[in-house]
């Protein structure tokens, strides 16, 4: 029955002291579950790097020791002209994870951390979704423009006790940037787009992912969704998934296995942030 202890946070920019504070809720953690440790540590809307989020994660304990050096990381766009009607600068994901064990946390599959590619264009399965709906065509553009253009959720891909995590973090989409798609009419608590989550749930990236799993493989959604527990009960919002929430911050799992559980919620509020810093073990 594995489990992996995971820690996101919104940070809301990469300025000291969002460095120290990674650093604290790290050894936090470690006083207060000593048996199972911080092993995932992933953060989004950071400034790219140099900033002192990476410097901590290369520099300071537990970080420097035993995780991987350089951290990961990526924007949260891609550049034009590839996404062209970004609503504002990108900012970046970060991520660094425990290279030891037992058991190890170990890249595997796709070969790095990626933005999964949520473009229609790109995606037969968002295509397919979307022109189900039977949108008039004028709607239909926008709604096209926008899963091609949001923020996407990052991939990562881990060898892990004997079976894979595939673990994705996310900085949702606002609907207030995206008017135009919410066909829906769904409002989201916390203002996140409901048809941003379709467009990832019914990706062929997404659907292939989940099709394949076995009871010794997981899904794990770590990251700023940009609505509430109440958001995620709207419907076709990641169903038969569990975790820990603390506002608009979230640690998500599904698997097949029948051990499925979320322990030790953590949750740190941050001077430099509105996000807290959060923290989960996630089992299966």
């Amino acid at each position: 029955m594995p489990s992996l202890r995971v820690l996101t946070w919104n940070s809301n920019g990469g300025a000291a002291p969002r460095g120290a504070e990674i650093v604290a809720a790290a050894n936090a953690l470690t006083g207060l579950y000593p048996a199972h440790p911080l092993q995932l540590c992933v953060c989004q809307e950071t400034a790219v790097p140099p900033d002192s989020i990476s410097a901590a994660f290369v520099g300071t304990p537990p970080f420097s020791v035993s995780f991987v050096q350089p951290p990961l990381f990526t924007r949260e766009h891609l550049p034009p002209p590839a996404q062209p009607f970004r609503v504002m600068p990108s900012r970046t994901y970060q991520m660094s994870y425990m290279t030891g064990g037992p058991p190890a946390l170990n890249m595997a599959g796709v070969g790095g951390f990626v933005l999964v590619n949520l473009d229609p264009a790109m995606d037969a399965g968002v295509a397919g979704w979307i022109n189900a709906q039977g949108l008039a065509p004028a709607i239909l553009a926008q709604v096209n423009q926008c899963a091609a253009n949001i923020r996407w959720p990052v991939y990562q891909q881990f060898a892990y006790a004997g079976g894979t995590v595939h673990f994705f973090t996310w900085h949702a989409p606002l609907q207030a940037n995206w008017l135009g798609a919410n066909f829906s009419g769904n409002v989201l608590p916390g203002g996140g787009l409901w048809e941003a989550f379709q467009f990832f749930q019914q990706s062929n990236f997404y659907t292939g992912i989940l099709g394949g799993l076995t009871p010794n493989d997981a899904i794990v959604i770590a990251g700023d969704l940009n609505t509430t527990d109440a958001g995620l009960a709207f419907p076709n919002m990641f169903p038969n998934y569990i975790g820990y929430s603390s506002n608009l911050s979230h640690i998500l799992i599904y698997s097949p296995s029948a051990a499925l559980a979320v322990a030790e919620g953590h949750n740190t509020p941050s001077p430099s942030s509105p996000h807290a810093l959060i923290s989960a073990r996630v089992i299966w």
